[in-house]
């Protein structure tokens, strides 16, 4: 079975995803043009008789499905995440397969509202615009688990 995700969170730096990546354990791989997943697509994701909201098939063609610019992998997980080019052309979206294997995909991503990655990915941003006005950062881990980043002038 395949159910192809994607992260509703809208990617405009690399490097600050490449950062939130490896602050979570993962590993961003940098020109990976394939990611793994079940490998083959079976619009079979229906919640209720239609297609799931959460499911990319809303907004990626399934041709493109395992295709990809880069990819994410984490530890103990055979599939991967890969990194597109944004259907709109003005950044980048993450895309998977969550039945099965994928699971672990969810879990690491912080659940289904995706919460450990936007708040990573969303520090690593605010850190970087910060730095370019000339704040200092600290950061720290709340108890739990979510980033904390302090700008200090």
């Amino acid at each position: 079975m395949s159910h192809v995700a994607d992260v509703q969170l809208h990617i405009k730096d690399l490097k600050c995803l490449k950062e939130a990546v490896e602050r979570m354990g993962g590993e961003f791989v940098e020109g990976q043009t394939t990611f793994t997943w079940y490998g083959r697509f079976l619009n079979d994701w229906r919640e209720n008789g239609k297609i799931s909201e959460r499911a990319a098939i809303n907004r990626v063609d399934a041709a493109n499905f395992g295709k990809c610019l880069h990819a994410i992998k984490i530890k103990d997980c055979r599939y991967e995440i890969g990194v597109i080019q944004d259907p709109d052309g003005k950044g980048y979206k993450l895309i998977y397969d969550e039945f099965g294997e994928g699971r672990k995909l969810v879990e690491w991503l912080g659940g289904e509202n995706y919460k450990m990655i936007k708040a990573q990915y969303g520090t690593r941003v605010f850190a970087r615009d910060m730095k370019r006005k000339g704040y200092r950062i600290t950061t720290s881990t709340a108890a739990n688990g979510l980033p904390l980043v302090n700008a200090i002038k």
